[in-house]
């Protein structure tokens, strides 16, 4: 599996991301943004409310879109500084 296809599975939604969280085979500290920001709005998509689940639309929107655009790891708003799978 190929970075940018890794990079786009883990903004959509919870098993896609966890495929591409398996699945990839390269450095994981490379992709700990995208997997950190994607878990984030998977979590965010699952909560019954109204309201999570079109921030964490949105936000899945623009990371699709940004790395379309040629970023490895796009910063989202307000999550973007959050790096939890980061290699020590």
């Amino acid at each position: 599996m190929s970075k940018k296809v890794a990079s786009i599975l883990c903004y959509l939604t919870f098993i896609p991301w966890l495929i591409a969280f398996l699945a990839y085979k390269g450095d994981k500290s490379e992709m700990s943004k995208n997997y950190t920001q994607g878990l984030i709005c998977a979590i965010l998509y699952i909560i019954p409310v109204g309201i999570t689940q079109i921030i964490a639309s949105i936000f899945m929107l623009i990371a699709i879109i940004k790395i379309f655009q040629g970023e490895e790891q796009p910063e989202l708003p307000v999550i973007g500084s959050m790096d939890w799978f980061a290699g020590k």
